[in-house]
């Protein structure tokens, strides 16, 4: 069974960076990267899947890679981290994962108070016959939403 690859967390890594340094670039190692998505996304990839989702995505028009080699006094190539910059497209498609959360989180708040003000001494409680979704059920839920947006093949 083939798994379905999601680009989301690597773009919110990179971006993560970006925003940590306050710069519109960043140049994370591979391993860091990796580290990152396993810690923050639950995301575990080997090296060549990474390699390979972050050129579909640079295909993609998402990102840009700049490879950074440096001469050394041996007269040598010593190879540096490469630079990411997210594009417009990046930005774009973070934003509207971001409105569908925000949106969900919002409706959610809306039925909540709802409930509290139709009887605020209750507890705030799903009404009989419906449950919350538990923990798990919400990261299922939200690993869907996630997918749906995939970057479009080029032609």
């Amino acid at each position: 069974m083939q798994r379905t690859i999601n680009f989301i967390p690597i773009l919110n890594t990179l971006d993560s960076i970006q925003r940590k340094y306050k710069k519109r670039y960043c140049y994370p190692g591979q391993q860091t990267i990796l580290k990152l998505l396993k810690a923050y996304h639950q995301e575990v990839l080997s090296l060549r899947t990474l390699n390979r989702m972050l050129r579909k995505l640079e295909d993609s028009g998402y990102l840009k890679r700049t490879r950074r080699i440096k001469r050394i006094a041996s007269g040598e190539n010593q190879f540096q981290t490469t630079i990411y910059v997210l594009r417009k497209k990046a930005y774009i498609l973070i934003g509207k994962l971001l409105k569908k959360v925000a949106h969900s989180v919002v409706s959610a708040f809306a039925a909540i108070s709802a409930h509290i003000a139709d009887d605020p001494l209750e507890d705030p409680l799903p009404p009989p016959g419906e449950k919350w979704l538990s923990q798990d059920d919400n990261l299922r839920e939200a690993r869907k939403v996630i997918a749906s947006f995939k970057p479009k093949r080029r032609s």
